[in-house]
């Protein structure tokens, strides 16, 4: 009996530990630090913070924090903030992005781990090669993509090319960039389901990508993931870095890269001045060499 009621108590115990839990850090940047009890140690990505804790944001610095509800927050003003009262600025939620968040920082501790392969991307000092997934891969949901490649030594500016599959000409830009964002659900793209794209030196036509294919997700696809994409805008309602973060992680999740690819390439332009994101990009664009 008093074993029974030890193990109660114990399981109470940790019940009421876990009901403290108020946020996950996702995202660091600078020399933030937690107080819990009477010390202050520096933030990890991953830690926990606690109603009761206290967080120091340093000068220039930055915390992603996503809430137990699932709900992300961004502290970029120096001080000190009392977990409790962040706590009561989130509204509470179904709680579905708890494994988006999962599923982030399994990525950051690969990366960090070094079991990504490095350099995979390149396939050459003077080769253009796009950031694209091959056609088994290459679907797009949403409206606005991000068409990413590598960039060719001395070359100032280059054309990306959008063609239907009969080889008609759909829409042509010229950037001084290594990437590009097209509407895809612009008129010019509404009758075709599947689009060449490919990308070559203005002032050097022979120095070109190969030609790949994007294609629409079916409507029967499209349907059953906007369904679990509803739910994922209505935790991630901003246009912050960090939701753009959480976004690409449901997309890369639901096997939609392309799309995946833009929103990491968002959520780096959003924080620029945050590492974090850009590496968390390029290490997305790595796994994708990787396994093709």
């Amino acid at each position: 009996m008093k074993f029974l009621l030890a193990t109660l108590l114990l399981a109470l115990a940790h019940g009421s530990i876990a009901q403290d839990d108020a946020f996950r850090v996702l995202v660091n940047k600078g020399q933030n630090a937690i107080r819990t009890g009477g010390s202050w140690t520096p933030v990890k990505i991953g830690a926990v913070l606690q109603t009761r804790d206290l967080v120091r944001v340093a000068p220039n610095g930055y915390l992603g924090l996503v809430h137990v509800s699932g709900k992300p927050l961004e502290l970029k003003e120096a001080g000190e903030f009392a977990v409790a009262d962040l706590a009561g600025q989130i509204k509470a939620g179904p709680g579905v992005m708890s494994k988006y968040t999962d599923f982030i920082l399994s990525r950051e501790a690969e990366t960090s781990t070094n079991l990504v392969v490095t350099g995979a991307v390149h396939r050459g000092n003077e080769e253009l090669v796009l950031f694209l997934p091959d056609a088994r891969k290459a679907v797009f949901l949403s409206d606005d993509l991000a068409i990413t490649w590598s960039a060719v030594p001395g070359a100032q500016h280059y054309v990306v090319q959008f063609s239907s599959m009969f080889g008609d000409p759909l829409h042509r830009v010229e950037t001084s960039d290594t990437a590009v964002v097209v509407n895809l659900n612009a008129e010019k793209f509404k009758e075709e389901d599947n689009i060449i794209t490919e990308v070559f030196v203005r002032d050097n036509p022979q120095k070109r990508s190969d030609p790949s294919m994007i294609k629409k997700v079916s409507p029967a696809d499209r349907k059953r993931i906007n369904a679990a994409l509803e739910e994922v805008k209505a935790e991630t309602l901003s246009e912050s870095a960090l939701s753009s973060l959480l976004r690409a992680a449901f997309y890369e999740e639901h096997g939609l890269l392309i799309d995946a690819a833009t929103a990491y390439r968002m959520a780096a332009a959003a924080e620029p001045g945050v590492p974090q994101y850009r590496e968390a990009y390029l290490a997305f664009l790595r796994r994708q060499a990787a396994v093709e």
